[in-house]
């Protein structure tokens, strides 16, 4: 039944739009201040405590289609501990892109790049990029 709604052009289209529009929702509803979001916390302490479950447990309550399409595209036949690291990192890169204080995953990045001393800016140069770039520049 399902296969053939999406063999379908127009169903397919309807069934895409209306997904898309739960998506939006509770990608708008995550980001809204009514949800107070580990993702959007500004506090030190929350930030020592944060994990990943928090976060999973966060999406299962505000935005369950996108948990379970993250879920669902994450799963693989072999277990794997990170899956609920990976749906958080996922949902909070859309957070991000929604609205910019669900910023807390980039700022335990940052902080990670910075004990570990790495550069603010990351200097990429290969022989094969400069090959290319003179390539092009001839």
């Amino acid at each position: 039944m399902i296969r053939h709604c999406f063999n379908d052009p127009i169903a397919c289209s309807h069934i895409l739009n209306k997904i898309g529009q739960v998506l939006r929702r509770e990608i708008k509803v995550m980001c809204s201040d009514n949800v107070n979001s580990i993702l959007k916390s500004l506090n030190t302490d929350e930030l020592k405590l944060f994990t990943w479950d928090k976060v999973l447990s966060e999406l299962k309550l505000h935005a369950p289609v996108l948990t379970n399409i993250l879920l669902s595209c994450t799963m693989t036949k072999a277990v794997h501990k990170n899956q609920t690291g990976t749906v958080g990192f996922i949902a909070s890169i859309l957070f991000k892109y929604k609205y910019n204080r669900m910023n807390l995953v980039q700022k335990i990045i940052s902080l990670i790049l910075y004990a570990g001393h790495c550069a603010k800016q990351v200097n990429y140069k290969s022989s094969i990029g400069d090959k290319i770039c003179n390539t092009l520049v001839l």
